[in-house]
């Protein structure tokens, strides 16, 4: 018999960093592992660097494409189908707040599409090198070394056309702002639009510089939902 190696992907990292999302990772597998096993990309391995060394590897299973890849073509897909993507999306990220996690970086590369024996299609998540504890987990030590607010310039915490408003008007103020599962709802929101309509809820014309971070911060801003033409979305 020959065993042929299942295909893995890995995600390296200089700095401690990898900790943090390792330790989230372990925390929602071992929170609920079944929930785990079919929302969150499975770990197969973690590599830490050596005392005085740096660069750390997660090995993860790997999946076919990432939803960035397909979803500008959802729109066009039978209404069932888009539902069952709309419901394994809703499902995974639900997980997430129900472990007492801010994922902080909802954005369709984020979930890995694989395939089930029937050929449906379904998402998990994957990327939490940005993802925090909320407040109620405050003081539990399940997750060390993981702040609990975002503090203020740091890239790897903002995908543009998916930023919550709060979170843009924080980073133009140059301040911290809390982990709130509420910026984790807005980021979906933005996705599930485009499966349904095919557009994007901020204009890419506005994603260029900061403009974006303007435009959601603005205090009279309100999403434009015209193109949802059926209310039963």
């Amino acid at each position: 018999t020959i065993r042929v190696p299942k295909p893995l992907m890995v995600k390296l990292s200089a700095d401690d960093s990898m900790l943090q999302e390792f330790a989230v990772l372990d925390h929602l597998h071992t929170r609920h592992p079944a929930k785990a096993k079919q929302f969150i990309v499975n770990v197969e391995d973690f590599v830490e660097a050596k005392a005085g060394e740096h660069g750390h590897a997660i090995f993860m299973e790997k999946g076919d494409i990432n939803l960035g890849a397909c979803l500008p073509d959802l729109h066009r897909r039978p209404r069932v189908e888009q539902d069952s993507i709309a419901w394994t999306l809703l499902s995974v990220c639900s997980f997430i707040s129900e472990c007492g996690i801010v994922w902080g970086d909802i954005k369709p590369g984020n979930f890995v599409q694989f395939k089930a024996p029937n050929h449906m299609r379904y998402f998990k998540a994957v990327d939490f090198d940005s993802a925090r504890k909320t407040r109620r987990l405050a003081s539990s030590n399940q997750l060390p070394n993981i702040s609990d607010v975002y503090e203020h310039g740091s890239g790897a915490l903002v995908t543009p056309g998916f930023i919550a408003p709060e979170r843009a008007a924080a980073l133009l103020e140059g301040s911290p702002i809390a982990a709130d599962s509420k910026q984790d709802v807005f980021a979906l929101g933005a996705i599930l639009y485009k499966l349904y309509t095919g557009h994007d809820l901020v204009s890419p014309s506005l994603l260029a510089d900061d403009q974006h971070l303007h435009f959601l911060a603005a205090n009279d801003y309100q999403a434009d939902l015209s193109m949802v033409t059926d209310r039963s979305v």
